[in-house]
């Protein structure tokens, strides 16, 4: 079956979300007292912890004092069978990157801390903390960046008009994103890397345009292929502009959406 193909993310207008979502981190700078008591009982352990994934093999643990005048001085984390990177140290914050070889689903964390002014060290909870491993705190609930690439097109070279592509010899592209893209000098495209795979990244976005070097003749194709991913958008579709027989945009021979 002959398809147009662009295999990796690319969004073009607001349409239905597709793709796999990172979840959002329980810990984003959210306060927590030793073993999850209250703080009635355990005020002064008072915390903010943020675990959040920052790539496909990391994952980073901050913690700030939430009582004032008694700044952390103390971050342990324990049985995640990570590397640990030096700990970054402000005069509010402890924070230290983990890293794994093999990145688990889940990790496995022991997290303790301790603070200037309070005897002891303080425990995040009983048993080791589970982190489900992508969890991020970009954005709103369920806003982040995707941590599983586009998956590789199952069509030959020879059965393909590619726009965008590792795979594929891509035609001659004037741009991924044209001066009438809306909104208006706000849409941002940047490219961003996705498990090593390169995508082009659009923020800000109402809609946006793209245009080959040299119009397609697509007469020979039967579906049009794109992988993307949203966090935050409801809708999303898409229109190819047929420029009619003589292949010249708004010229009142056929210029049709299909």
């Amino acid at each position: 079956m002959k398809r147009i193909v662009l295999p990796l993310l690319v969004l073009f207008a607001m349409g239905p979300v597709m793709g796999q979502m990172a979840p959002l981190s329980e810990y984003c700078e959210t306060r927590v007292n030793h073993m999850g008591f209250s703080d009635e009982a355990q005020g002064s352990s008072a915390i903010f912890l943020t675990i959040e994934n920052v790539d496909a093999s990391s994952i980073r643990v901050t913690i700030q004092s939430a009582t004032e005048g008694d700044t952390v001085n103390t971050l342990l984390i324990n049985n995640s069978g990570a590397l640990l990177a030096p700990q970054e140290v402000t005069d509010t914050t402890i924070s230290q990157l983990l890293t794994w070889v093999n990145p688990p689903a889940t990790a496995n964390l022991q997290i303790l801390w301790g603070k200037t002014n309070t005897i002891g060290l303080s425990q995040l909870t009983g048993p080791d903390y589970q982190f489900p491993f992508t969890a991020t705190c970009d954005g709103a609930p369920g806003v982040g960046m995707p941590v599983v690439a586009a998956p590789t097109p199952p069509c030959d070279q020879a059965d393909v008009i590619s726009f965008y592509s590792d795979e594929y010899a891509d035609i001659s592209m004037s741009t991924f994103k044209t001066t009438w893209s809306e909104p208006l000098g706000i849409v941002e495209l940047e490219t961003a890397m996705i498990e090593s795979e390169e995508a082009l990244l659009y923020t800000n976005l109402g809609f946006v345009g793209i245009e080959p070097t040299s119009p397609i003749d697509a007469s020979g194709m039967t579906n049009f292929n794109i992988d993307i991913w949203t966090g935050d958008l409801t809708g999303f579709n898409v229109k190819l502009v047929d420029f009619g027989p003589n292949g010249v945009f708004n010229d009142g021979t056929g210029n049709d959406p299909m």
